[in-house]
């Protein structure tokens, strides 16, 4: 009987409950019983939907699981050596981070904060978790957590730090999801430029379509997902962060009918999928320290309107929606062959929406597909609220750290942000409104927020003496660039030619002037002049060359020069000779135009990511860590691509080795 059920069924999980639901022991439980005699064919490509099911309880003709149902025996676990769930360690750690290093206790008030969710659905979380207390103690919170997983049918790992996956049918809980663990595989990551921005399409005209291809999702409420979802995807967020990571093990969709699947490599892609939801929990448990001041100062830090705590509610609201979006990922793999793929030799993923021109949070709604239709149409989102993201074969071929945080910045993209830059010097430059809406901008202070919380080693987490490297220090300004005498190749006082093509480029940023070919540097065409970096004037516009002579007499050329100390900006006036010095000013917010831009993609990067100075203990290395290398401009890096002469003007980039777009 078992066999035929879990046959006709194919629901793995579901046969494994009716099987203790009837008394069965673990042991008696064959693999064979578990995978069924007449196991169906994978398909080459499947579409994965990573874990989020409709069925918060299981009724097997009456036999539900109560409240003081056991842990499933049936779980085959790998736990060698670590700490049990809810363990006091863990427990007093976490609680820390909700209200201080003092309290053992919480409130409804603080979960609601960390989770980022509205008051109505923070009152049924508390009620459905049973808390009667209005200040339960952490301990309490962590094993009503543990208790509701139980009871709602989940599997619960006997461990900590451990994820599940159903491999073939039988779920095995050896996922390595240790935070420490995880922050020493990524902190060495290369940088990546995952995509171009997301692949946008014109909204359908008068907000909603006929066809499913271009149809609005229909939002209720606040959540974009079903509430009873809500619920428990927020009882979820908790478990995690309590470090245990229960197995939901759904595959149906909110009808209660079986979804078809896009991937090729389901155990690949969700394990890496697994590994990205616990790296934005430690971020979401981050958010509630206030060390992470200094990284938002850093990375949101631009001129704007909202003040600290309205910047760090909209990195909390992001960072929530990448983790609901994640556990509910539709991931179609590889997508090189989807229709109207943006997949190409250096594109890792992309995701579909309709443009916008919207500055602030904003959940893509559209296009609305069924959920097995990403790999025949442009997809965003389902009609449950699940996010399509598109990986491409080279996203399979990259490494893991590449892997994960490519799942998390085409996430990112699904709740607003854009790719407006991946320059981290101009990223910091940016207006807050900017920032708040670059998707690098979330990559790289998670990335540093995570790195700081977990520099100390795994097995101190439960000492006091576990010491985190101090809080970065303000940053430092950017360099003061002038513009010298015409015809006399001299700088201002105080000022130095820059002779450096890295320099030049970022000065001419600076000094918001067109810069107009990249050479193998800043030397003189012929050996008796100067060289150097130059402004060179004609009528009322201007340029900036490297490479060049200090140009012939009454001719409105004059070099770059970088101040030593001051705080003035000194930039040319286009038809007169003299130099000419500027008030400082301040740049305020850009208001970007709409865009209909193709499809985002990713290209990864070589350029080596500096060691941290402190090691896994949180103590100052005795080794100095090397300095962070300069990164290339753009027309370098088109330069080191090409091997050719083609000149790439200000912002732009080389496509192919020979043409110049913007």
């Amino acid at each position: 009987v078992t066999r035929y059920f879990c046959h006709m069924t194919h629901v793995r999980p579901l046969c494994a409950l009716f099987l203790l639901a009837c008394g069965c022991n673990s042991s008696e439980v064959s693999d064979a019983a578990l995978r069924g005699d007449g196991d169906r064919t994978e398909e080459r490509h499947v579409l994965l939907q990573v874990s989020r099911s409709s069925h918060l309880r299981f009724d097997l003709d009456g036999l539900s699981r109560s409240r003081t149902s056991r842990e499933s025996p049936g779980v085959t676990v790998d736990a060698a050596g670590r700490p049990s769930v809810c363990d006091g360690g863990i427990v007093s750690a976490s609680c820390r981070r909700f209200n201080g290093r003092a309290a053992n206790t919480t409130t409804e008030a603080q979960i609601q904060d960390l989770l980022s969710i509205d008051d109505g659905l923070a009152h049924v979380v508390w009620a459905e978790l049973g808390l009667s207390r209005a200040q339960p103690t952490c301990a309490e919170l962590c094993d009503s957590v543990k208790q509701y997983a139980v009871s709602s049918g989940w599997l619960v790992p006997n461990s900590s730090d451990v994820g599940c996956l159903d491999v073939r049918g039988a779920v095995q809980c050896d996922v390595d999801l240790a935070p420490a663990h995880i922050v020493a595989k990524l902190e060495h990551a290369s940088p990546v430029q995952p995509d171009r921005g997301a692949e946008d399409l014109p909204p359908p005209l008068g907000g909603a379509s006929t066809d499913n291809d271009r149809g609005v999702l229909d939002v209720q409420g606040s959540n974009s997902i079903p509430h009873a979802h809500a619920v428990w995807n927020s009882i979820k967020l908790l478990a995690n962060i309590f470090r245990f990571h229960p197995w939901t093990g759904g595959t149906t969709n909110s009808s209660g009918q079986e979804v078809s699947f896009l991937v090729s490599d389901t155990t690949l892609v969700e394990t890496r999928n697994l590994v990205a939801q616990s790296y934005i929990v430690d971020v979401i448990e981050e958010l509630n320290v206030e060390g992470t001041l200094p990284f938002r100062e850093r990375w949101f830090g631009g001129t704007g309107a909202l003040n600290a705590s309205e910047v760090r509610q909209r990195i909390v609201q992001t960072m929530n929606f990448v983790d609901r979006e994640l556990e509910g990922a539709l991931y179609v793999y590889p997508a090189d062959s989807a229709s109207h793929s943006a997949c190409g030799s250096r594109v890792l993923a992309y995701v579909w929406k309709f443009s916008g021109t919207s500055e602030t949070y904003y959940e893509t709604r559209g296009p609305v597909c069924d959920a097995d239709q990403g790999w025949s149409k442009r997809c965003a989102v389902d009609r449950d609220g699940r996010y399509f993201v598109y990986l491409c074969a080279l996203w399979g071929r990259s490494g893991e750290s590449t892997q994960v945080s490519t799942m998390i910045h085409e996430a990112t993209h699904h709740s607003g942000p854009r790719d407006h830059s991946y320059s981290k010097w101009r990223m910091k430059t940016f207006s807050q409104s900017k920032q708040l809406n670059n998707a690098k901008n979330y990559e790289e202070f998670s990335s540093e927020v995570v790195q700081h919380a977990w520099a100390c080693a795994e097995e101190d987490y439960q000492s006091e003496d576990c010491v985190r490297p101090p809080t970065p220090a303000p940053p430092t300004p950017p360099p003061v660039y002038a513009v010298g005498n015409s015809g006399e190749n001299t700088c201002p006082l105080g000022h130095s030619k820059i002779t450096t093509w890295t320099e030049c480029e970022s000065a001419a940023l600076s000094l918001d002037l067109p810069l107009q070919a990249a050479f193998s540097g800043c030397r003189t065409f012929v050996g008796t002049l100067p060289g150097g970096c130059m402004y060179y004037g004609r009528g009322s516009l201007g340029f900036v060359l490297c490479e060049q002579g200090d140009g012939e007499e009454g001719g409105d050329a004059r070099p770059i020069c970088v101040a030593s100390t001051s705080s003035a900006v000194v930039r040319p006036a286009p038809t007169t000779p003299a130099p000419t010095t500027l008030a400082p000013t301040t740049p305020g917010p850009t208001t970007p135009a709409p865009t209909t831009s193709a499809p985002t993609t990713l290209a990864p990067s070589t350029t080596p990511v500096p060691a941290s100075p402190f090691n896994r203990r949180g103590s100052m290395s005795t080794t100095p860590a090397p300095p962070a290398p300069t990164p290339l401009p753009v027309q370098s890096q088109c330069r080191s691509w090409c091997r050719t002469t083609a000149f790439c003007g200000y912002e732009e980039y080389c496509s192919g080795c020979s043409l110049c777009q913007r």
